[in-house]
Parts: C-alpha cells; sequence; structure tokens
C-alpha cells in the first residue's frame, strides 16, 4: 500500500473539534517510536504487536490487542493533546517523545485513561463492524440470490493495512475496510462523509456505519461505497471522505 507522506493529519478533541494539524510523516515518526516502546516494555510479558491475547503483568490483565492500538491512534492523539492543552505541533511531538512511560507503561499516570478509552473506542468498532458485516452480505444476497461471507482479515498485516473483511467473489478476493461516520452531505454529483476514519486505503469497497441506542438496542445507518476507477476513487481530506455518487451501492 503506498501512502503520501505530506498529507495534513487532523487531530480533535472529545467534542470532535480540530485542535492540532500535523504533517502525516510526523506522525509515522511517532508511531515507530510508541511501537518501538511498547515492544521494549512488553514484550517480555509476550505481547507482539498485532496480536490478540491476554497478557498478565502482576495482578493486571492486558489485551495485547489495545496495546497495539496506542499506534497510530488519531483519536487517542486528539485526546492526549487536549488533555495536556497541547496547542503547537512541536510540544505535541516533544511531549510524546518525552512522556512515553507516562503515557503507555502500566505504571504511567495517564496510562488507564489511554487504555480504557482504547478499549471503549474497539469494543464500539466491533459492533459497528459486525453489523456492517452482516448488512453487506444481506445486500450481496439480495441482488445474486446467493449467500455470501465476509470473512475476518487472514493476518495482523492485513488487519492494520487496512483490510476489515474480504469476500470471496468469482473465485478472486473483494476487500472490504470498515469504518463509522457521523454525518453525510451531497454536494452536486459528490457525496462527503464525516468519519474518524483513516486518511488512506486501497480496498474494494468502504463500509461505513453511525451507531445509535435506544432503551438499551443498538440501531445503525449504514452507507457503502465503491472505490472507483482512477479518475474517481474515494479521498479522505479534513475528516471527511468524499467520492462520486455513482459510487454509492444502494442496499
Amino acid at each position: 500500500m503506498t501512502y503520501n507522506t505530506t498529507e495534513t493529519i487532523y487531530l480533535r478533541d472529545n467534542n470532535r473539534n480540530i485542535i492540532l494539524s500535523i504533517d502525516k510523516s510526523e506522525i509515522s515518526k511517532l508511531n515507530i517510536i510508541i511501537k518501538n516502546y511498547l515492544k521494549t516494555n512488553y514484550s517480555k510479558y509476550g505481547y507482539i504487536y498485532g496480536n490478540n491475547k491476554i497478557i498478565e503483568i502482576g495482578n493486571i490483565l492486558l489485551n495485547t490487542e489495545y496495546l497495539s492500538k496506542f499506534v497510530n491512534n488519531k483519536t487517542l492523539f486528539g485526546i492526549i493533546a487536549e488533555r495536556n492543552k497541547l496547542k503547537t505541533v512541536e510540544e505535541f511531538t516533544s511531549y510524546i517523545t518525552n512522556n512515553l512511560p507516562r503515557l503507555y507503561d502500566i505504571d504511567g499516570v495517564e496510562f488507564i485513561d489511554n487504555y480504557e478509552l482504547v478499549r471503549r473506542t474497539t469494543e464500539k468498532g466491533k459492533r459497528g463492524e459486525l453489523a456492517c458485516k452482516e448488512n453487506f452480505e444481506k445486500m450481496l444476497f439480495k441482488k445474486y440470490n446467493k449467500i455470501y461471507k465476509v470473512e475476518s482479515p487472514e493476518n495482523s498485516t492485513e488487519d492494520i493495512g487496512g483490510i476489515d473483511g474480504k469476500v470471496m467473489f468469482k473465485n478472486a478476493p473483494v476487500t472490504l475496510q470498515i469504518k463509522p461516520f457521523s454525518r453525510s452531505i451531497t454536494k452536486g454529483n459528490k457525496i462527503v462523509v464525516y468519519s474518524r476514519g483513516s486518511m488512506c486505503f486501497n480496498t474494494h469497497y468502504l463500509l461505513l456505519y453511525r451507531e445509535s441506542k435506544k432503551f438499551n438496542k443498538y440501531y445503525y445507518d449504514f452507507i457503502t461505497l465503491k472505490n472507483g476507477e482512477a479518475h474517481d476513487r474515494i479521498t479522505y481530506n479534513n475528516g471527511a471522505y468524499e467520492t462520486d455518487v455513482k459510487n454509492i451501492i444502494k442496499s
């Protein structure tokens, strides 16, 4: 997968307001630092980046999936910046680099808040992913009158690389990425979908969901987008996906 290293990343506070814009190359540097720190700090307990298992440190159980998601977590980065009133890129990068134990060590002052944030967003994402996969399967059955099963990523490389699911269609894999969205608008022949999603992906379809809860029951709105031809592929900028309306797949 090819990434644009000059892309701007927007970090947001808990109210979804942009509080910091930072070049993706700076985020990439921080990701390497955080990833190496996690490996150094937790590998002796059985932690492997990208794996999902429970490890025990003292009397505390940690899920390595959540530890791995400390890396390249823009939601967490935004909350860290908000919590510590970091207003500039220099302040933000310096704070992360110089406070790794505070942020990512099990005894760190901010660790529990960070871990719980990742746990909550991960579990919510799992509900949304499952709902999206089931909806996509129903769409395929409705169109082709055949049962198709959305499979999970085969390995951590696919998962980390942005592939959330795959369907075998006519003996070829069709890849899916799944993201939450907050709202969508249509501008001329374009649809714009606002999301906490990622900046870049290379899957065949983008499945978006919006979760609501009423009387302890979850409800979902879905938007399914096909990644179009080279001239009208899905783009991501300033917290929103955009593509031609003809790439909307009707349910």
